[in-house]
């Protein structure tokens, strides 16, 4: 019974949309589930805009990043999907970062005083964006949102990858000539994607 009643929730859940883009800032388990599960819902998807993996180097191993060493099985069932896939890679995070004047904008909205409404909101975030900056100079999850709205700001660059599943190199992504596409980018406009992201926060409280 329970089965049943996910699989009606899932059906009825994308049944009205036609089209939908993903941004993911986690692992893959979920999707990775969903499309093995209920692979009528593969044509829908757009595109794939996924926080996670590194050519350079990771931050839980010295070859894999978080996200993907979580779950590289999942990984591997998005890539074989074929869904496009654009890899937000810690390549490209590890540049995208506070720089003091914007960190000192940030400290004056969180500083503002208790309002309510949409002022509030504007402070709790730029709280939440602070505390972001302190633990990890690096704005992972917020570039994945980026890249979506403005990739315009991003080097593209489409290539293969592949995911090692097991062993010292567990959750490494690599690139491989046999593996699955995936676009991966680099920084070309970063002050034009900072001016985006503190005008949303800026916006909350308008």
């Amino acid at each position: 019974m329970r089965q049943r009643r996910r699989r009606a929730s899932i059906q009825t859940s994308f049944h009205a949309v036609d089209e939908f883009v993903l941004v993911t800032t986690g692992p893959l388990t979920n999707w990775g589930w969903i499309f093995k599960n209920y692979p009528e819902i593969i044509p829908k998807v757009a595109g794939i805009y996924s926080m996670g993996g590194s050519l350079s180097g990771g931050n839980v191993s010295p070859y894999a990043e978080a996200n993907y060493y979580d779950d590289p099985a999942a990984l591997a069932i998005v890539l074989e999907t074929r869904i496009p896939f654009h890899m937000i890679s810690l390549d490209l995070t590890r540049q995208f970062y506070f720089q003091a004047e914007e960190l000192r904008t940030l400290q004056t909205w969180a500083q503002e005083p208790e309002k309510g409404g949409r002022a509030t909101l504007r402070r709790l975030s730029a709280k939440m964006y602070l505390d972001y900056a302190s633990k990890d100079s690096a704005l992972h999850d917020p570039l994945a949102l980026l890249a979506f709205f403005d990739p315009e700001a991003l080097e593209a660059q489409w290539t293969t990858i592949s995911c090692h599943q097991t062993g010292e190199r567990e959750g490494e992504v690599y690139r491989d000539p046999a593996g699955f596409p995936a676009c991966i980018y680099g920084l070309r406009k970063r002050d034009a994607l900072m001016e985006k992201l503190l005008s949303s926060i800026e916006m909350l409280g308008q």
